[in-house]
């Protein structure tokens, strides 16, 4: 439970530096900043400067602190449960860098591709998660949701 809080502090001290890489750079991003790419990686949604630069990184901390709340309560109501909870802990703020520093940078006139960043952020997700599930006990599974009807040797097959 300890590593779990550090790792919650040390998550959100990364949510919030997506927060302090907009503020450096706001004064050279232009008003009404590229949020949204299509396939081609063509700009084709646009948000005011202050909510891209301020809205988005609150939101990412909003989430953080919504995936750390969850994760304490499932914690909490199994305590004997070795579920390497800290990976997914990590999901949010990685995802928060990636997309609010590469809209920046875009809008500052770098070359981002954006296909390229959603394969990126994709690809952490299936990580975090694939190393997260084989981690989960049937015994945990049949704590958390009690009307699951499968049996150990099901859940065994299905990891």
């Amino acid at each position: 439970m300890r590593k779990v809080k550090r790792t919650a502090w040390i998550t959100v001290i990364l949510s919030l530096f997506s927060l302090m890489l907009g503020m450096y750079y706001y004064q050279n991003l232009p008003n009404k900043m590229a949020t949204h790419f299509n396939l081609k990686g063509v700009a084709n949604g646009y948000l005011n400067k202050g909510v891209a630069v301020i809205g988005m990184p609150v939101l990412f901390i909003l989430l953080d602190f919504l995936v750390i709340f969850l994760t304490m309560y499932a914690l909490k109501r199994t305590p004997n449960s070795n579920v390497k909870f800290s990976n997914l802990l990590w999901l949010i703020p990685l995802i928060s860098i990636l997309t609010t520093g590469s809209i920046s940078y875009y809008n500052l006139g770098f070359a981002v591709h954006a296909t390229e960043m959603a394969m990126i952020i994709v690809g952490m997700m299936f990580m975090l998660i694939g190393n997260y599930l084989p981690t989960v006990l049937y015994q945990f599974e049949k704590q958390t949701h009690p009307f699951y009807r499968g049996t150990e040797l099901s859940w065994n097959r299905t990891k």
